[in-house]
């Protein structure tokens, strides 16, 4: 009996396509596709710390809209209201290379400025970048940023 189950059960896996849910494993991801919700950390000189961002698709090719999060949650850390991302922006692709430009504006506490930076985004959906960090509640700072496409929209 227990053989009969086991073979059902590996049957119905390998008929899953990889385009369908599996419901042992979840969804499986389209990483050719920049469009999604990503998820990492960030190291700088004042630490490491989680992030996310939400990228959409733009009218124009190779450009995204972006939502940026200090948080792995998809949940802003310093605005009040709950949703409004801690930073907005686009990001550009070229082939590879990735170029990121976010505008921050958080209210707790009131920070405005710019994160800027160019990295690369690779075949296994991770966007690797080197920002600049110019606002009013730090000093310019270099960081890393990387992080993994975790779900699709």
């Amino acid at each position: 009996m227990k053989r009969v189950v086991f073979l059902v059960s590996l049957m119905f896996l390998l008929s899953c396509s990889e385009e369908e849910e599996n419901p042992f494993f979840g969804p499986t991801l389209d990483l050719t596709v920049v469009e999604g919700k990503y998820t990492g950390s960030w190291n700088w000189e004042f630490g490491i710390g989680e992030i996310s961002m939400i990228i959409e698709p733009s009218s124009t090719a190779g450009r995204y809209f972006v939502q940026f999060y200090e948080s792995s949650s998809f949940k802003p850390v310093f605005n009040t209201d709950g949703v409004s991302p801690e930073a907005k922006g686009i990001l550009v692709l070229e082939g590879q290379n990735a170029t990121l430009e976010l505008n921050l504006n958080t209210d707790a506490p009131p920070c405005v400025g710019d994160y800027s930076g160019t990295g690369t985004k690779t075949d296994d959906g991770i966007l690797n970048l080197s920002m600049d960090i110019m606002h009013n509640c730090a000093e310019d700072a270099p960081a890393t940023w990387s992080l993994t496409k975790v779900e699709e929209l």
